[in-house]
This record gives C-alpha cells, sequence and structure tokens, in this order.
C-alpha cells in the first residue's frame, strides 16, 4: 500500500503537469482589443488622399490565426447633415466637426464585450457594442438622433480588414474574398470585368441587379469598378491561405453594393441606410461576423437564421409606441 505522502506528491505533480500544460494551451476564445485615441489626428493641409486619420475600431484575435483582424467601426459615418466622422484624410469630404475628444472603448470583463457611447458636436449620439462568442463576433449599432430636426438617413459605412492577419491578408488575390454572386457562393475571381481588362488591381463593387438600373454610380471610378455578376444575399467571406478557416460579415441593412478593396483586403456588407429619425428617436443596425472552419453552407444556415431573427427585432421596433 502507497504511503500518505507518496500518494500526495503524487496528486500535487500531477496538478502541477496539468497547470503547465494549461499554461502552454493557446486560448481558444475569440477576443477583442480596443484601440484606444487619447489624442486624435486631424484634417491638415499638405495630408495625403487616404491618409490614416484616427479609427473608431477593435482588433479581433482568433485561436487560429498568427494576427488579428479588425473591424473599423465605422470607417465613414454620415447622414442627410453631411459627413460626422472619416478615418481617413480626403481633399473632398470635410466633415460637419472636428472632434477635440474621441469615443473611449469600455470593456465588459465578465464577458469580453466591447462598447463606446459618444454624442457629436451637432448632436448625433452613436452607440456601438461587439460582443465575442466562440464562433461569432455579435455586433449592434444605434444612432440616436439629439438634434432638432429630422435627420433623413443616416449611414454609417464599416470595414472588416485583414492587413494584420498573414492568414487571410492575401493582397490582390480575389480568389480568396467570396460572395453570394448570381445566387452561387464564389470568388471575386470570377467577377467580370476582370482586373486584366480594366489594366489596374481588383478593387469590385457587387450591386443587386434590380439597383443596376437605378444606381448613379458609374460602372468604373478611379479607384473600384462595378462586376457584371450581382449578389443574392448581403454576406461576404474571406477564406485562409490554407483553406480550412472561413471568415463571414453581415449586416441587418444592406448598403448600395458590396465593396472589396483587394489591397486592403477588407470586406463592406453595411451598413445601408436607415430611414428618417426625427428628434429624440433611434435607429439599431445588427451585425454578425462568423468566424467559422470553411463550410459555406454552414456560414449560409447560421447566416439566413440571423437576417431572419434581425427582421422579427425591428418588426418589434418598429411597432412599439
Amino acid at each position: 500500500m502507497k504511503s500518505y505522502t507518496s500518494i500526495l506528491l503524487a496528486l500535487l505533480f500531477t496538478t502541477a503537469t496539468q497547470a503547465e500544460a494549461s499554461a502552454l494551451k493557446p486560448t481558444q476564445k475569440n477576443t477583442l482589443t480596443p484601440l484606444r485615441v487619447d489624442q486624435p489626428v486631424h484634417r491638415r493641409v499638405g495630408m495625403q488622399e487616404g491618409q490614416d486619420l484616427s479609427r473608431i475600431a477593435f482588433q479581433i484575435h482568433m485561436p487560429w490565426a498568427s494576427g488579428p483582424i479588425e473591424l473599423r467601426f465605422p470607417e465613414v459615418l454620415r447622414s442627410s447633415m453631411g459627413y460626422h466622422f472619416l478615418d481617413n484624410y480626403s481633399s473632398t469630404i470635410k466633415p460637419v466637426n472636428e472632434w477635440n475628444g474621441f469615443p473611449q472603448w469600455h470593456k465588459d470583463e465578465t464577458t469580453g464585450a466591447l462598447r463606446y457611447d459618444f454624442k457629436t458636436p451637432e448632436g448625433l449620439r452613436f452607440r456601438g457594442t461587439a460582443t465575442p462568442a466562440p464562433e461569432e463576433i455579435r455586433l449592434e449599432f444605434t444612432v440616436v438622433n439629439e438634434t432638432t430636426q429630422t435627420v433623413d438617413r443616416v449611414e454609417a459605412n464599416c470595414c472588416l480588414a485583414f492587413n494584420d492577419c498573414p492568414e487571410l491578408a492575401a493582397k490582390w488575390h480575389p480568389e480568396n474574398i467570396f460572395a453570394v454572386l448570381d445566387g452561387t457562393w464564389q470568388s471575386f475571381a470570377a467577377g467580370t470585368p476582370t482586373a486584366k481588362d480594366i489594366g489596374r488591381q481588383p478593387w469590385f463593387l457587387s450591386l443587386r441587379a434590380e439597383a443596376v438600373q437605378t444606381t448613379p454610380l458609374p460602372r468604373v471610378s478611379p479607384t473600384w469598378w462595378m462586376i457584371d455578376q450581382h449578389h443574392t444575399e448581403n454576406l461576404m467571406g474571406a477564406v485562409s491561405r490554407d483553406g480550412r478557416h472561413l471568415v463571414g460579415y453581415t449586416w441587418s441593412v444592406e448598403p448600395i453594393g458590396l465593396m472589396s478593396n483587394g489591397g486592403n483586403p477588407c470586406l463592406h456588407t453595411g451598413m445601408g441606410d436607415s430611414p428618417p429619425i426625427s428628434p429624440g428617436k433611434s435607429h439599431t443596425w445588427w451585425g454578425k461576423i462568423y468566424l467559422l472552419p470553411n463550410n459555406p453552407r454552414e456560414l449560409m444556415k447560421r447566416y439566413r437564421a440571423d437576417q431572419k431573427r434581425w427582421r422579427g427585432q425591428k418588426a418589434l421596433l418598429d411597432g412599439a409606441p
């Protein structure tokens, strides 16, 4: 029979070994890190087109990736009042106001969720929330009209960028970027005209078939061009270089078109315009970043379930007194 001392030593050794193994095991959670801004970078004379300004953004760290992806939340905020925010310099776009302060992120240490709440000098309040889960990031964005006039529309354009994630940062490789084009989940490499046809690097815009008839957008701009194929779902995705992982991206309100800048590379699926917002009223968008094994069928299943749920949530809000 083993002595009490030997049994105790064996238990201590086993516990220590398990603790060491646990410490060496990589995290299996998706985690979020906010980009903090203490002193906003303002527009100034002599800046280059597209030069970075301060960003409202957070990074997503995934257990299977060696670097994070980033959501600019939003990249652009505009309304019928004008541009409230733009995180890169444009000589042709001047915001309604420059901000002396900047949105401050708050983190829930229990859930890992991030949130911020910020009021622009002109009286438009906006709130962003991102909550991590095992295979997704849940997004919510709300605008409250705290002005004295009705705002005809609000649009927040959010960019999901892969520059800092080696597994997804395949620049100028449209075969890694996917959407439901003409009813089929396929890569933008199938889009026409091709980059070779246009004579420059890929930067694609896809519209729904009915939107092509009424859009004021040109077929070819100095940066992007419109492909002949039409998306039939408000969903985009990126597949990792090894083909094992899939990042999907969607919002509850679709913009005029889906876009991917192949040099970033990035995904844009929303948010589309809000309806008019009266003084004191608000509008909410819901979104989702899916972090899955490369299984388009599972992605579509989750996407359709989320869109159905969001339509129900919107109906409830629209019916509220």
